[in-house]
């Protein structure tokens, strides 16, 4: 996976985490000479983290990932080099949760947590607009220290907790989320369709707009090498997933609306492709309670709001990364000649 995939926000998904267990551990006294030779090594040590975290009870391993993410943070703010410092806290973090064994959940509730300091902390927040660099090392560090379940279910935390802890400038905040999307996805390997429905059923309501653009732009059609058979099965094969992930949600037309909207904006012949693709779609829709008539509207509405934040995601497609789509399985590597959604 190259490095360069998208503007930097690895250090907005992995900053400093105070979590509370980490805190009351902290103020019971001083740590042992195992825990502190545990924490030099993850510190410095990316490699290392996984093994370091194993070395610890699991009783202890939440409070020493929120210790060793918190070291990390003050160590980012005294770096002049804070490119170096994001790729490592990457490293180092997913180091954490692949060697969290039997309290995974905890370890994840503590990453995220950190989400909304590196937010607020003006010693890293300059790095969510800035390197190109930066969102590549959280997706390599999601693919290299991750599985599949295990990616999903960082997916899905990731985005809940962000939803909940938003930057107080709308526009940052809705650019981060797409960046954290997008990372997220390209990150997920084998589980691709799975992180993405965990994306369209996770992220903020009021966030789907800019998100879905942003997959818009990263499924390009044409970018991407796609035919039209292979295109079309590829968002049939998305779109199953997501719905089955959204069955039961209250806004779950909308969400599957704003899903349908991002594979239709990547094709060259937008309308064609959503005639197409809403032609097999009614069993979908029956199973999230959508009625054709309802969802029409909510499409639209879909793709009036991609539309209102498309200047937020045009900064995010820095070439030479393109497409995530060829990460699916029967997605080739051949680009076409263009097709009826291909227009020349």
């Amino acid at each position: 996976m190259s490095k360069h995939i998208l503007a930097g926000v690895a250090v907005l998904v992995f900053c400093a985490v105070f979590s509370a267990n980490g805190a009351a551990a902290t103020a019971a006294g001083g740590r042992s000479p195992e825990w502190n030779k545990n924490l030099k090594l993850a510190v410095n040590d990316a490699a290392k983290a996984a093994e370091a975290m194993q070395a610890m009870p699991e009783a202890d391993r939440a409070a020493f990932a929120a210790e060793v993410l918190a070291a990390l943070q003050a160590k980012g703010q005294r770096m002049a080099d804070k490119t170096v410092w994001a790729n490592d806290f990457a490293a180092i973090a997913a180091g954490l949760v692949a060697g969290s064994g039997g309290v995974k959940s905890a370890v994840l509730a503590a990453v995220a947590a950190g989400i909304g300091n590196a937010c607020a902390d003006p010693e890293t927040r300059e790095l969510t607009s800035g390197s190109v660099t930066l969102l590549g090392a959280l997706a390599k560090g999601m693919e290299s220290q991750l599985q599949g379940e295990d990616r999903v279910a960082f997916a899905s935390v990731l985005l809940a907790t962000l939803g909940k802890q938003k930057a107080s400038d709308a526009a940052v905040h809705k650019q981060a989320m797409s960046m954290v999307a997008l990372a997220l996805f390209s990150g997920a390997g084998d589980a691709k369709d799975r992180v993405l429905a965990e994306i369209f059923a996770f992220v903020d309501i009021q966030d789907l707009g800019v998100v879905a653009q942003a997959f818009s732009n990263a499924f390009n059609q044409r970018n991407n090498g796609l035919d039209n058979d292979v295109y079309l099965q590829v968002a049939q094969q998305v779109l199953q997933k997501v719905a089955a992930r959204l069955k039961g949600q209250p806004d779950a037309a909308k969400r599957f609306a704003s899903a349908v909207a991002a594979f239709a904006g990547g094709a060259g012949n937008p309308a064609q492709f959503e005639r197409d693709l809403l032609g097999k779609l009614a069993d979908l829709l029956a199973g999230i309670g959508a009625a054709p008539d309802g969802f029409a509207t909510a499409l639209a509405a879909a793709k009036a709001d991609m539309a209102a934040d498309n200047a937020l995601v045009k900064v995010l497609f820095l070439k030479p990364w393109v497409g995530p789509l060829r990460g699916f399985p029967f997605v080739h590597e051949n680009r076409p000649p263009p097709g009826k959604y291909q227009n020349q």
